[in-house]
């Protein structure tokens, strides 16, 4: 569990370089939370879909911020609101 809270931190700290120099991308989301994936990360996204999990249950609204291991570290952001899980 310590190199996923690793790999973790490391992830949150790559998408915080990111957003301090793409603001618009922090504006866009500034009302939900990040919750981060990296393409080919399959135990640290496991571990993110339990927590995507818990933020549905409490119906919070959050974005998906996945990033793609390429020459510039390309980020994808998807967001999800909580209507979109409404039974």
């Amino acid at each position: 569990m310590n190199k996923i809270l690793n790999k973790r931190a490391s992830l949150s700290s790559d998408l915080a370089f990111y957003l301090i120099s793409h603001p618009e991308v922090l504006d866009k989301y500034s009302d939900l939370k990040f919750i981060t994936y990296e393409v080919g990360q399959n135990k640290l996204n496991k571990n993110s879909n339990f927590i995507v999990s818990k933020y549905i249950e409490n119906n919070k609204p959050f974005v998906r911020a996945i990033r793609k291991k390429t020459e510039n570290n390309l980020w994808i952001f998807e967001p999800f609101y909580t209507h979109h899980f409404s039974i």
